[in-house]
């Protein structure tokens, strides 16, 4: 009923008889779905966004059997990922906008990818990190932000410094509203391997304005994936940090040397080596000047940094002032 008391579409039988086939899919039930909306349809009463409900339905009632036969696990996963994809192509192609139908039809199809991924998982003799990192994205999907953050986090106790995974488990927390967290997250992540990160999927405002602003910079993608830590510092983007360990610190030291002596002879062949060694610098710097107030030690690698890169140098210790990434 509205405030006036009139019967409103959503009082109607018919209406009560859609939300009965929404209902049979969030059952599995795709059969008795299609055919309870074809006879909405044939009823011949205008019901919006039946039509559209009919098609996307129909397609697939027309896969559903194939799917089925597939053992549970890892490959009927695999079906319903690829399907999934092929249905959005669908969708476009015959411009079918319905919401209600398409958020059905994911939350159910979403969900059972996600329980065959974890069959898929139980049953395989050692983890399968990929597959945990899927059931994670798919979680992010369907916007069960908690159970995505359940999922990263466990995948990352056995691959600490996957930076897909830290970048997924920062986007999380931002979508969660942990914008702390998910910055300390974003600056792990970009230290060390940022190709591997999937900046399409990332929702965080804060990684998109900036990776807009190096794009201007640097057109080669993996070049920006690069540069963004450095610029995401001097700008005081990704200025949450953490407490280094004296072990991390031995290694990035060591890393570093290795890094300006590969840069000595193949920085024009290899223009990833400059955004690596800056990057690292900057963690060098922040263990000696905020965790072992050593500035002696800390002007080494401001030196370092002066030496390579004039330009980022004096942003970098000008940066203070409040720069706004615009």
């Amino acid at each position: 009923m509205d405030n006036n008391g009139q019967l409103t579409f959503d009082d109607t039988p018919l209406k009560k008889k859609y939300r009965e086939g929404l209902f049979y899919i969030q059952k599995g039930e795709m059969f008795k779905a299609l055919e309870i909306m074809e006879n909405i349809l044939e009823s011949g009463t205008n019901v919006p966004g039946i039509i559209d409900s009919v098609k996307a339905v129909k397609f697939w009632t027309n896969r559903w059997t194939r799917i089925l036969k597939l053992e549970a696990g890892y490959k009927r996963a695999q079906l319903l990922i690829n399907e999934w994809s092929n249905f959005e192509r669908f969708l476009k192609e015959y411009n079918i906008t319905f919401e209600e139908i398409i958020i059905n039809l994911k939350n159910y199809i979403f969900k059972k990818i996600i329980k065959n991924l974890i069959i898929a998982f139980q049953s395989s003799d050692v983890p399968d990190i990929d597959i945990l990192i899927k059931i994670g994205e798919i979680f992010l999907e369907i916007d069960e932000i908690d159970k995505s953050i359940e999922t990263f986090e466990y995948a990352r106790v056995y691959q600490k410094h996957n930076s897909l995974i830290l970048s997924l488990l920062a986007d999380g927390y931002y979508r969660k509203g942990n914008i702390k967290h998910s910055k300390l997250l974003f600056r792990e992540a970009f230290l060390y391997f940022p190709e591997k990160i999937r900046i399409e999927s990332i929702k965080a405002d804060f990684i998109l304005v900036l990776y807009k602003k190096v794009s201007a910079i640097f057109g080669e993608r993996k070049l920006i994936l690069y540069w963004l830590p450095v610029y995401g510092e001097i700008y005081n983007v990704l200025n949450v940090k953490r407490e280094i360990e004296k072990k991390e610190i031995e290694n990035l030291i060591i890393e570093v040397e290795n890094l300006e002596r590969e840069y000595e002879t193949k920085h024009f062949s290899n223009k990833e080596l400059e955004p690596k060694l800056i990057n690292r610098y900057f963690w060098i710097i922040d263990y000696y000047k905020l965790q072992n107030n050593n500035d002696e030690y800390a002007n080494i690698f401001i030196d370092k940094l002066k030496n390579l890169n004039n330009e980022i140098y004096e942003i970098y210790i000008n940066k203070d002032k409040e720069i706004e990434v615009e």
